[in-house]
């Protein structure tokens, strides 16, 4: 049914195109930075915690290889097919890792995807301090909130409520509520 010209689907889809907009920062808290596109298992986050979980063995390539996200802890990593982003919870650093991922053509020499990411990605803290250990994470549909199950309970992040903007790293501090 129509109302002063515009169907209810229509308006749905307004709704939903306007509740997926990331909002911006204020532009005395954001650097200005470029962008650089790098294939997805090359990317920072993937090599540093690599890195940092092979400390202690001795590596047989000089080439990093690609991380381990939340191997036997549950589901740490959220997909966000709207916007093509990818989100993963870093268990070490506490923090969400908010990547956006782009899809090529299959490279001609073996048929494997171009999957790749921007760099640098944008991180997230919360601003609870836990020591919670986070089993699983889940985005609600608008990827504003995130939920964040963990030993201590359940916890959510809101995505788009930024309380500041860290100067050190420029880690984005959510607002975050512990339900139970």
């Amino acid at each position: 049914m129509e109302v002063g010209g515009v169907g209810e689907g229509q308006r749905e889809r307004e709704r939903e195109r306007t509740l997926s907009l990331p909002l911006p920062l204020t532009a005395t808290s954001t650097k200005s930075f470029n962008l650089e596109w790098v294939p997805l298992s090359n990317h920072p986050v993937f090599l540093d915690h690599h890195r940092n979980s092979t400390k202690t063995t001795t590596a047989t390539s000089s080439e990093p290889q690609p991380a381990r996200f939340g191997i036997n802890r549950g589901n740490l990593a959220v997909w966000d097919s709207v916007s093509s982003r990818l989100y993963l919870w870093d268990t070490d650093g506490k923090r969400l890792h908010r990547l956006s991922v782009r899809f090529g053509d299959p490279d001609d020499s073996d048929g494997t995807p171009s999957i790749q990411a921007a760099c640098p990605s944008e991180v997230f803290l919360m601003d609870i301090s836990t020591d919670s250990d986070i089993q699983h994470i889940s985005l609600n549909r608008e990827c504003s909130v995130m939920l964040l199950l963990g030993s201590d309970g359940l916890f959510i992040m809101y995505v788009f409520d930024r309380v500041r903007v860290s100067s050190d790293d420029d880690s984005i501090i959510c607002r975050d509520l512990f339900l139970f």
